[in-house]
């Protein structure tokens, strides 16, 4: 299945792509989208982003429109687009 990962703001930037697509088993789930953005990205992009092997909390992640938190349980479907995206301050 294919999966398309959108980076917002700075992590555009970092990533050098506004958005990629990842092949991934038929059964994979949000943890294997991440991991194999950690691998693809491991020299600017992953330590922004993890602490260690985990996302970090402050992180925000958006499946098909919908905020969601990393887990294993998080299903994957195939055409599915996941926006990442760094807390905004202002006021």
């Amino acid at each position: 299945m294919t999966v398309r990962v959108s980076y917002f703001g700075q992590l555009a930037s970092l990533a050098s792509v506004a958005s990629e697509t990842y092949s991934l088993p038929a059964d994979a789930s949000l943890v294997d989208v991440l991991a194999s953005l950690r691998e693809r990205h491991r020299e600017k992009l992953a330590p922004v982003l993890f602490e260690g092997e985990a996302l970090r909390k402050s992180v925000l992640v958006f499946q098909s429109g919908s905020q969601v938190r990393p887990a294993n349980t998080v299903p994957i479907k195939d055409g599915d687009e996941l926006l990442l995206m760094l807390p905004i301050a202002g006021g």
